[in-house]
């Protein structure tokens, strides 16, 4: 059990299509931001045709969504409670995009908890915002059709099929 409230993604050696929660953050060019989340992982291994990756990150694009910069934090080391991790990434030249995710396509079970991105430093044309926190619904207390509100989900990976798909469900 991982009490929550928490985000939890969960998939094993039969899941086919991994899915990944994400949320768009307004943020500009040049700010320096701090993601900071609290994370546990279970029985994370990889299996057969799965991609490696069991990670929270922040991603940059440009206009055409090629990515330009990212800040990967793994998270697949097994943890016996909650652990706080914490990465520092700056919003590249050229980024029309940068969103926060969470994304797991290896059997096994993660928890996301306590979602914040807050401004570390940045230009000075930018109003300074330090105390801001630009995730919205972090806390994932409150859900609509089995996604964290202010949150979307895809298929980021499949391993040669859409089924079954890898659960993404709230843990209260």
């Amino acid at each position: 059990r991982i009490p929550g409230p928490a985000l939890m993604l969960r998939g094993d050696a039969k899941t086919m299509a991994w899915r990944t929660v994400s949320q768009t953050l307004d943020v500009s060019v040049g700010q320096v931001i701090r993601l900071e989340f609290d994370a546990r992982s279970k029985a994370v291994k990889r299996e057969g045709r799965q991609y490696d990756n069991c990670h929270v990150a922040l991603m940059s694009t440009d206009q055409n969504g090629k990515v330009i910069g990212r800040a990967v934090q793994d998270v697949s080391e097994a943890t016996a409670d909650w652990k706080l991790f914490s990465v520092d990434f700056k919003v590249p030249e050229g980024a029309s995009k940068t969103v926060v995710y969470a994304f797991l396509s290896k059997t096994g079970i993660i928890g996301v908890k306590g979602v914040n991105v807050v401004r570390v430093a940045g230009p000075p044309d930018v109003a300074k915002t330090e105390q801001t926190n630009y995730i919205r619904n972090g806390q994932f207390q409150v859900w609509e059709d089995g996604v964290p509100a202010s949150w979307t989900s895809e298929i980021a990976a499949k391993n040669g099929s859409d089924t079954p798909e890898s659960e993404i469900k709230p843990l209260a």
